[in-house]
């Protein structure tokens, strides 16, 4: 099976999942801004990169939720020391349990889950680097419902290193950072 096949199943898996008990099922879109926690990816691509993301979750029990979630971020930079232009392309699937406090229509919640993440960077001298890697996501926020809707308010926390390989050589990439945003979203 090939690298791309598993990645299209898997992404599959984790988006019909919710499909299988349709008591409680929640999609949301979030748009926020990702704040790397290293330093080189801070000096080479900025502060702050805009984030797109799309939710299922479902509940599992009273309480407890489960999650998957697909995001998309994409920016450019100038690498250091060279000033060269560069861009970079993240995509993070996670997927994961979150523990919900339902009072009336607001509803905080706290969460844990597993992260894959796919990063394509490349340089305009055609130089780039391409992995994969697994790590882990924390999650929080509060929603506001109401009726068939709801939207919210995040701050997730993404735990990510890999090493890439590429002509240059090994080179250790930390991609881990914080995502803050909010959400709109449907409950059936």
């Amino acid at each position: 099976m090939t690298v791309s096949l598993v990645r299209r199943q898997l992404i599959t898996f984790i988006f019909l999942l919710p499909t299988c008990s349709l008591e409680s099922v929640g999609l949301d879109v979030r748009i926020g801004a990702f704040f790397p926690s290293a330093t080189r990816f801070r000096d080479v691509y900025g502060s702050a990169s805009p984030s797109y993301q799309i939710e299922a979750s479902w509940r599992v029990r009273n309480g407890v939720h489960m999650w998957s979630n697909l995001g998309y971020i994409h920016k450019s930079g100038r690498s250091i020391p060279l000033n060269i232009r560069s861009k970079v392309q993240l995509v993070p699937i996670s997927i994961g349990l979150k523990a919900v406090h339902d009072r009336n229509s607001l509803a905080p919640y706290i969460g844990v889950g597993l992260s894959y993440i796919w990063l394509h960077e490349k340089n305009c001298f055609d130089l780039s680097n391409k992995l994969n890697t697994v790590g882990a996501i924390f999650k929080s926020g509060i929603t506001k419902k109401y009726k068939h809707f709801a939207f919210s308010l995040f701050g997730d926390y993404l735990i990510q290193k890999a090493t890439a390989r590429n002509i240059t050589g090994k080179q250790r990439v930390t991609m881990s950072g914080f995502f803050l945003g909010g959400t709109i979203g449907v409950t059936f």
